[in-house]
């Protein structure tokens, strides 16, 4: 199962489970196209911003109070 599992996440894109950030409770937010096109040209490394959960949950909620305003801004 770890290597199904090693192999679906190098296919899409991601490093493997052992020794990713992925595996110690980071997660990509954002750049999934940028990390999957380094990926198949062979990059080993990108600059990114590694934030705390904390920072990630305001992120979040202030993505959807946007989007539901935007939303709510059609029905006037």
């Amino acid at each position: 199962m770890d290597n199904y599992l090693d192999n679906y996440r190098l296919h899409h894109g991601y490093s493997s489970i052992s020794d990713d950030y992925y595996s110690r409770g980071y997660n990509l937010i954002d750049g999934h196209h940028r990390l999957a096109k380094a990926n198949q040209n062979g990059r080993e490394q990108l600059k990114a911003y590694v934030i705390p959960m904390e920072r990630h949950i305001d992120f979040m909620y202030e993505g959807f109070d946007a989007y539901v305003e935007y939303w709510n801004s059609k029905l006037k």
